[in-house]
């Protein structure tokens, strides 16, 4: 089966779409294993930063924690990849 055909299935068969791609190519597997983890590595670090320097101008310790914790979680790959409308047939319902 060629690639082509594995990307043009219909929108319902997304999961098994990107399973059959990423099968067929471990190389990018492996690829978006290590972007994803450098992104949340990335999102951790810039929230420790807003955390340490919401303290360093005198924020309460919990009120920072708090803050940095909603920061971090507004990093989703998810929401990335939609604002950056990529679509890709069978794929697109996988992030929606």
């Amino acid at each position: 089966m060629s690639l082509i055909g594995v990307i043009n299935t219909p929108p319902n068969e997304g999961a098994m779409t990107a399973l059959i791609v990423l099968c067929k190519a471990p190389g990018l597997l492996a690829r978006f294993t290590f972007t994803y983890m450098k992104f949340k590595r990335k999102a951790k670090k810039s929230a420790r930063a807003l955390k340490k320097g919401m303290r360093k101008a005198g924020m309460d310790k919990k009120m920072a924690n708090e803050l940095a914790e909603a920061y971090e979680v507004t990093f989703s790959i998810r929401e990335f990849i939609k604002g950056q409308g990529i679509s890709i047939p069978g794929l697109s319902n996988i992030f929606g």
